[in-house]
């Protein structure tokens, strides 16, 4: 018989065992830590907490408690977080180059023609 404790992912309560609870609490740690330094942190922990809810329910199937193989799934659905913060970078928007062919030249002065009046 093992210890189960009673954890809250994104608003859903989930029985989780001793061990189960312990590793997914270092994974979330481990992802926390990577993007701490990035814009938008809280955020994009929000969306993982919800993504580990919502393949923890589909894994449960009717079952009470979540155990180490669920996490270990879990996880390696996910990816760990240094695959994730590798992917995160990729899609970071960069400034656009500026293409040869748009670039401006220089300001233009613009005269009024006297002659063509109205």
């Amino acid at each position: 018989m093992k210890k189960t404790l009673t954890a809250n992912i994104s608003g859903t309560v989930f029985h989780v065992e001793e061990d189960a609870y312990e590793a997914l609490q270092r994974y979330l740690a481990a992802l926390r830590a990577q993007f701490s330094g990035s814009e938008g942190c809280d955020e994009i922990m929000a969306d993982i907490e919800a993504r580990v809810a919502e393949l923890l329910q589909e894994r449960l199937d009717g079952r009470q408690v979540v155990t180490t193989a669920e996490v270990d799934h879990v996880i390696g659905v996910l990816g760990k977080p240094e695959d994730i913060s590798e992917e995160a970078g990729a899609f970071v928007d960069e400034e656009p180059s500026p293409a040869s062919g748009s670039a401006p030249r220089g300001s233009k002065r613009l005269f009024r023609d006297p002659d063509d009046r109205w």
